[in-house]
């Protein structure tokens, strides 16, 4: 209808002063090209499976009458097919979609990393489908903001990609405590803007069978309600900056271990969780600027040889129940600690100002542990995904302890979230039991789902 013009009627004077109906225009008119770039587009947010009520028809009659006028109008222009109807791709390198996250240049351990550079850039709807589709590859990809329905592995970021979630919640199952939600394997990677929710692993990178994760940047990111660890750096991960982003609600927090290495924190919130906030073993961590607050066993632990500079950073116990003096210290097989300028409520670290000397990092902007504590916690332009929803919302207001049920964490909705519970330790321990319980739970061990 929309690919080709219709004819202008003729003059009366032309037709013995009867007016001349319009020709419809014919399929032969449609350009081919434009005709199987809006079919693919269709057929890649709907499954025929999915059936389709009649009062649904005229909705995607008009979202289809709009993709083939922009068809048309943008081919005309001699645009490339393959992008009619979406926004046209920025010249150089992708930045923010949204410009009051821009975060600058990368900086700490993951500085290198350039992600999909100036690839052009593919553009996913919000379904897991579209998501996967546009993922192969690499290159830059841009999800439109909304709910996604996601399965356990089914989204994986590889080599040399750039992904901005537009401020899209990826929903996962929650039945599983060792699956994987949105998975990194591969080496220079951006990620900014989105959120994993109710996954076992969040924000899962490398694991037994891929040991190469490098040279990654993760900003204004958010794993919340995650039944494992929210953010796993693990297995040999090297060269890494998680900064501006939030993680709430999962049984274990930050996992940095098993020959990971080379991982700086900064500007981000580690709150209501078990253990883990972080757990740095064997590795060097730079950790600056951060809210640490409401575990309900211990804080931040380096173990295993690792060391850390903890600077301008906050600790807040919080009513969860955790060790009041478990805040900042080293565990098992000893690591080194360099702390300075931090701010401990209602907890104490067992390492005195300044520790141990401080490790040899690349540097990141620092600024008073309070001064960032506001910048962070900002409603518009503070750490994890943009905009914050309200569980993400009540996580910060809250004082209480984290959602509890079966999983360990339960799901996360709205009405869950309300009331915020304690998270219970899992299955075989008790919960604010001695520094080493989560070992019988396996907390140490190599998950289960990747032996």
């Amino acid at each position: 209808k929309y690919a080709t013009a219709s004819p202008e009627p003729a003059g009366e004077g032309d037709t013995g002063g009867k007016k001349k109906k319009k020709k419809r225009p014919s399929k032969k008119g449609v350009d081919p090209a434009i005709r199987t770039t809006v079919e693919e587009k269709f057929l890649a947010v709907f499954d025929p499976a999915w059936g389709i009520a009649d009062k649904d028809l005229p909705k995607l009659n008009a979202a289809l009458s709009v993709a083939f006028r922009a068809a048309k109008n943008q081919a005309l222009e001699g645009e490339d097919p393959a992008d009619v109807g979406r926004p046209r791709p920025p010249e150089g390198p992708v930045g923010p979609s949204d410009p009051s996250l821009d975060r600058g240049a990368p900086d700490g351990f993951g500085a290198k990393a350039t992600g999909g550079g100036d690839a052009q850039v593919k553009r996913a709807h919000a379904n897991a489908t579209s998501i996967a589709a546009a993922l192969q590859g690499g290159g830059n990809v841009q999800i439109a903001k909304g709910d996604v329905d996601c399965d356990y592995g089914e989204l994986t970021i590889g080599s040399n990609t750039t992904v901005d979630g537009g401020g899209a919640t990826l929903w996962y199952p929650g039945k599983d405590h060792n699956g994987r939600g949105l998975q990194m394997f591969g080496q220079n990677i951006v990620l900014r803007n989105i959120r994993v929710r109710n996954s076992g692993d969040g924000l899962s990178m490398g694991g037994m069978t891929y040991r190469k994760t490098a040279n990654v940047l993760i900003e204004n990111a958010s794993a919340t309600g995650n039944g494992d660890d929210g953010f796993s750096p693990s297995y040999d991960c090297k060269d890494i900056t998680f900064r501006w982003s939030f993680l709430a609600g999962n049984a274990r927090c930050i996992f940095f271990k098993y020959g990971g290495t080379n991982l700086t924190v900064h500007h981000s919130v580690l709150t209501h969780y078990w253990i883990r906030g972080p757990l740095v073993n064997g590795g060097s961590i730079d950790f600056r600027n951060n809210l640490v607050q409401n575990w309900s066993m211990w804080g931040s632990r380096v173990e295993g040889g690792g060391k850390g500079n903890f600077v301008g950073n906050v600790w807040r116990k919080g009513s969860s129940g955790g060790k009041a003096d478990s805040a900042l210290y080293t565990g098992d097989g000893g690591g080194t600690i360099y702390q300075a300028g931090n701010v401990f409520e209602g907890c104490s670290p067992r390492v005195s100002e300044g520790g141990s000397p401080a490790f040899q990092a690349p540097a990141v902007a620092t600024e008073d542990a309070k001064a960032a504590l506001e910048k962070i916690l900002d409603e518009k332009t503070g750490a994890g995904c943009m905009p914050r929803d309200k569980i993400d919302r009540d996580y910060l207001l809250s004082t209480k302890r984290c959602p509890g049920g079966d999983p360990p964490h339960g799901l996360q909705t709205e009405d869950t979230i309300k009331h915020l519970k304690a998270p219970p330790a899992p299955e075989g321990v008790e919960g604010g039991g001695g520094e080493g319980d989560e070992k019988k739970a396996g907390g140490d061990e190599p998950p289960p789902s990747e032996e």
